[in-house]
């Protein structure tokens, strides 16, 4: 669909014509675009919100480093989770609203060491935000028990697969098609870049199981070009999903730390809609042999 020095061209060119198109709109052709707030791991939310607001994304998923103390040791945190007033979420969401940005799903990391009350919050304090999704990448012994929070929530929660570098990451397809049987509060909360270092193939997974996909990630490691050696890998995705017309987001994740992030997601904001907005052209199709 598109050669290596289009998608290299668009890269280059996405920054500078973001700021000349002005003020773009969060969804693009039918496929919306959200942040990830762990891109401005290094600000307050405050900042955060406002710097997405200024690149012209109106949806994100609030990360819990953004709310938590990040300095409490594993027993405070617990303590925070299980006594922090639902109100103080609440206010999240009013601020995040006042800036123009809805919060559209709960990045709250599961472990096998949380308590009863610990997930049962994570659950409370979505609701609180006005998310209807947690996206978490907790084990697959976690998923039944997380599936029946869940359905008494009213909330669904995204499994983000891994790379396949860590025992149970849920980086294989199989693995993680079995982890939602039977369990229909569960999603799957793509990360295309990780899917695809793991040796799989991300549009023939989303074809297949888009009707069980809550959202998409699009990671950027920090190198020179939007989402670094994934350029091809992110049209792949953008198209897959504006084709198939699907209503989940794309979420930008700016995973790197660097001096100017807003630039870096304004960059890769653009090039996502540079890729949505060119003409299509279908790719030939395959000749059949005699």
């Amino acid at each position: 669909m598109y050669s290596r020095r289009d998608l290299a061209k668009i890269a280059l060119g996405a920054f500078s014509a973001g700021r000349l198109l002005g003020k773009p709109s969060s969804t693009i052709r039918g496929v919306t675009l959200g942040v990830h707030t762990r891109s401005f791991r290094d600000t307050t939310l405050e900042d955060a919100l406002a710097a997405i607001a200024r690149v012209g994304v109106g949806t994100c998923e609030l990360w819990e480093g953004h709310v938590a103390p990040l300095s409490l040791s594993r027993k405070g945190l617990r303590e925070w989770r299980e006594t922090i007033a639902i109100e103080q979420f609440q206010m999240v969401a009013s601020t995040a609203s006042k800036a123009g940005v809805k919060i559209h799903a709960y990045n709250y990391e599961f472990a096998d060491d949380f308590s009863d009350l610990e997930i049962q919050r994570g659950f409370e304090m979505a609701k609180a935000l006005g998310a209807g999704l947690i996206t978490a990448s907790p084990s697959p012994a976690m998923v039944k028990a997380l599936n029946a929070a869940a359905v008494k929530a009213g909330v669904f929660v995204g499994l983000r697969n891994g790379d396949g570098k860590q025992s149970g990451d849920l980086s294989n397809p199989d693995e993680l098609v079995a982890a939602l049987r039977g369990n229909p509060n569960i999603g799957i909360c793509l990360d295309a870049v990780a899917f695809a270092a793991a040796g799989n193939d991300v549009a023939k997974f989303l074809v297949s199981h888009l009707d069980r996909t809550v959202t998409v990630g699009l990671r950027d490691h920090g190198e020179k070009v939007a989402f670094g050696q994934s350029n091809a890998l992110a049209a792949t995705v953008l198209r897959q999903v504006q084709g198939r017309r699907a209503t989940f987001p794309v979420v930008i994740d700016y995973d790197s730390q660097g001096p100017d992030p807003t630039a870096v997601v304004d960059r890769d904001f653009s090039f996502c809609k540079q890729i949505l907005t060119a003409k299509y052209s279908a790719p030939p199709a395959p000749v059949r042999k005699p």
